[in-house]
């Protein structure tokens, strides 16, 4: 039922479905004791073990073992098996900008006997899981009545794609360099980078097939930078923008194209720009070694490069179709 214990380190391992068998709520705890209070998510998938109309058997086989005062606890638990019920609570304790990157994963297992999850011992039904697994195809869903949602536009692709899309986009991620308070509507200025860069052979082909993917970059719905060849060229990935912010009670969004109809923020985005400000006070005006090597929306390093890029003055002109 769980695997047997495990000495690393000095410390005793136990199977996590011991104390949780959805341990969303511990993953992020970790989280934000490894990153700090004001972590921002760019992918938080929950994968569960399979799920179907109805719990497990309340009475298995192997129920004869449970003494009678635990059978209560034990079916329970029988019933929880899938984690649905604390991804419903995790999910619904979380506030929305974490909501919108929020996705499960969750296979529906069909055809089983009384339609009944399977136990834990029937390895009858494995085949039919493996076949489950391989034929999941759930379309993602857009939380239209959030502005931080990460997919911008209409989208049929499967959620797992999308989780291809969002890992692809979180590659690209924005460098402040400054924002001009002075007038009604801020004008901020930075660099788009990638995480992917010259350090190695491997990573410069995958920074090479990332751009070759990419279309073009969309700030606020509007057009503002153009990827065009030569790919072979590049070195690292480094392109200055320029930009207004109109309403600062919305989020910034900054989002790439990959040649589909939506398109998929970057790292770190969509933003409030209350917080791009406060980073702005924090590590440009004052900077502060613990900031001056933050990655969102912080530095990385790396050279120009060669690719060919048409930017669009975005306080002159709108991309009609974002309007």
């Amino acid at each position: 039922m769980y695997f047997d214990p495990e000495s690393h380190a000095g410390n005793t391992c136990r199977d996590g479905g011991l104390t949780a068998n959805n341990p969303a709520f511990h993953a992020f705890e970790e989280s934000r004791r490894l990153w700090g209070d004001k972590t921002r998510y760019d992918l938080f998938l929950s994968i569960g073990p399979g799920k179907a109309p109805h719990p497990q058997n309340d009475n298995p086989r192997t129920a004869g073992t449970v003494p009678w005062w635990l059978f209560g606890i034990f079916t329970s638990f029988l019933r929880k098996m899938n984690g649905e019920a604390a991804w419903r609570k995790f999910y619904g304790s979380r506030d929305k900008v974490l909501q919108a990157r929020l996705n499960r994963v969750n296979v529906d297992i069909r055809d089983t006997p009384g339609d009944k999850e399977p136990a834990f011992d029937d390895v009858g039904l494995m085949e039919k899981m493996e076949d489950a697994a391989k034929a999941y195809g759930e379309r993602y869903v857009l939380t239209a009545d959030s502005p931080y949602e990460p997919i911008l536009g209409p989208c049929t692709k499967s959620l797992l794609e999308i989780q291809a899309d969002i890992l692809r986009a979180g590659q690209y991620f924005f460098q402040l360099e400054s924002i001009n308070p002075n007038s009604g509507k801020p004008i901020i200025t930075g660099r788009l980078k990638c995480l992917l860069g010259p350090r190695d052979w491997s990573e410069r082909l995958a920074l090479k097939s990332l751009v070759a993917k990419t279309k073009f970059f969309r700030i606020n719905k509007r057009t503002a930078v153009e990827i065009g060849a030569p790919f072979d060229q590049f070195d690292a990935f480094d392109i200055p923008i320029r930009f207004e912010h109109e309403n600062r009670e919305l989020p910034i969004r900054i989002d790439v194209s990959f040649g589909e109809p939506h398109l998929i923020a970057i790292s770190g985005f969509p933003m409030d720009f209350k917080v791009l400000e406060e980073y702005h006070k924090k590590v440009i005006i004052e900077p502060s070694p613990h900031f001056s090597e933050g990655r969102q929306p912080g530095s990385a390093k790396g050279g120009t490069s060669d690719v060919k890029i048409k930017a669009v003055n975005l306080e002159r002109a709108a991309d009609a179709e974002g309007e």
